[in-house]
């Protein structure tokens, strides 16, 4: 409706703003390229957080701990305030992986083995701050650990496609 209002009164200003979005969009740095390692990254997290919370609730049902399942619902809710800096890190390693002289495969691999560090790291230090020990071997905490990495690699191969636009889309902008 402001459009059509715009366009009605100011033509000159319509053509301007239509001719300014093209030159973005077929620019250089185009919006597009920009905001997909934003949107990847948080696909990534998103889809990770959510299979981590049903992986914990199969393992803690295969083995007969039905509280876990409930742990398993308030690891979800937890995962999306507590595991949003997880969301930069991966934006970030993003960035890196970009510019990696690696295939698409070489680089998502990359991408998996880095995050997978440093969710162990994470729930090392957070073992080191519950129970004194900078470890992985406490029960519990390499139950969580094994599912956030499998959810990982789960989450990053339904996102294969879209690691792989967002790497060929820099690749061209950036050879331009």
């Amino acid at each position: 409706m402001i459009i059509v209002t715009l366009s009605r009164c100011h033509p000159e200003l319509v053509e301007g703003l239509s001719k300014g979005c093209r030159r973005v969009v077929q620019g250089r740095y185009s919006i597009l390229n920009y905001m997909s390692p934003i949107i990847t990254s948080f696909r990534i997290w998103f889809i990770t957080v959510l299979l981590n919370g049903l992986f914990y609730a199969v393992t803690c049902l295969m083995q007969g701990d039905f509280r876990g399942i409930l742990v398993s619902m308030a690891l979800c809710v937890a995962g999306f305030i507590i595991g949003l800096p997880f969301w930069l890190v991966m934006l970030a390693l993003i960035e890196i992986v970009k510019r990696l002289p690696y295939s698409v495969t070489g680089k998502m691999y990359w991408l998996g083995g880095t995050m997978a560090i440093c969710v162990a790291f994470f729930y090392a230090c957070v073992a080191w701050l519950i129970f004194g020990s900078f470890t992985l071997n406490i029960a519990g905490i390499d139950q969580i650990t094994g599912t956030t990495i499998a959810a990982l690699i789960a989450a990053l191969y339904l996102s294969r496609n879209t690691f792989r636009k967002t790497v060929t889309v820099t690749i061209t902008a950036n050879n331009q």
